[in-house]
């Protein structure tokens, strides 16, 4: 599915690009590209054709809030005036601390545009999930040495020193 991003002034020419249903149904749900406002567009048979969402400029993380509220499936990203901090959103969005057995609702998926380097989002989604992560687990399950454990683990994988103050010396 696609997911279209437009603002108010921006609407009128994606409107235009619309084929006849697409743009009638916009008008009948009072769709004009309006900042948080979503348009799920049906195909002929009720399926998603396709998703225009009002770049909320005010909110850098308003588009991320979709991959929960859109129906399961994955949407390619056409529009975004900040595709990485889009990604970025919708990747801080979709974590879910799962320990303790706890099921980690399922999310939409997003599809970034070509030329994008997907990787320096996962990265840093990565490091803030690491951060959650940490922050989330109970204090009786993370002493110490648990942390220690995690901050060397980070230091091995980025190659990077590391120096422990225990004891008297703390």
């Amino acid at each position: 599915n696609v997911l279209s991003v437009t603002t108010r002034a921006d609407w009128p020419k994606l409107r235009d690009r619309l084929s006849v249903s697409a743009r009638a149904w916009a008008e009948a749900q009072g769709f004009a590209g309006e900042a948080g406002r979503v348009l799920i567009v049906p195909d002929a048979k009720g399926n998603i054709a396709q998703v225009i969402a009002g770049e909320d400029t005010s909110d850098a993380f308003a588009l991320g809030r979709l991959c929960r509220q859109l129906p399961g499936g994955s949407y390619s990203l056409q529009g975004a005036a900040n595709p990485r901090l889009a990604a970025l959103a919708w990747c801080l969005e979709a974590y879910g601390f799962g320990a303790y057995g706890k099921a980690i609702p399922e999310v939409s998926k997003l599809v970034c545009p070509k030329g994008f380097d997907r990787e320096e989002v996962l990265r840093a989604a990565r490091a803030a999930y690491l951060v959650r992560d940490l922050v989330n687990t109970p204090a009786s399950d993370l002493g110490p040495e648990e942390l220690e454990k995690a901050a060397r683990a980070v230091a091995k994988a980025g190659r990077a020193k590391i120096s422990v103050t225990k004891g008297a010396k703390l």
